[in-house]
C-alpha cells in the first residue's frame, strides 16, 4: 500500500519501528492490518530513507492504552506521535 501524501492533522500515531528496508516495515505493517490501522510512511532521516510503521489516526486515550500494549508485546521503542 502507498503511503498517504500526508498524515491526518491533529491525531495520534503510536511508532513501532522504523526500517532502512520497505519489505521490513511492509512485513510487520501487514501482520498488523488486520486489527489496527496502519501506515507505512517514508521518512528523510540525516539523509538516510526510513519507513516508519505507524498504528493510527487514534485519539489521545487510544494512542496511550496502544503504546501500552504494543510495549507489553516487545515493541521497547514505540512511541506516541502527535501530528499538529
Amino acid at each position: 500500500a502507498a503511503p498517504p501524501a500526508e498524515l491526518p492533522r491533529r491525531s495520534y500515531f503510536v511508532q513501532l519501528g522504523a526500517y532502512s528496508t520497505q519489505g521490513l516495515a511492509e512485513k510487520l505493517a501487514g501482520q498488523l492490518r488486520a486489527t489496527y490501522d496502519v501506515v507505512v510512511l517514508a521518512a528523510d532521516s540525516r539523509g538516510r530513507l526510513l519507513y516508519k510503521v505507524l498504528v493510527g489516526p487514534l485519539n489521545r486515550d487510544e494512542s496511550g492504552t496502544l503504546l501500552y500494549q504494543f510495549r507489553a508485546r516487545g515493541f521497547k521503542d514505540a512511541f506516541v506521535q502527535y501530528v499538529e
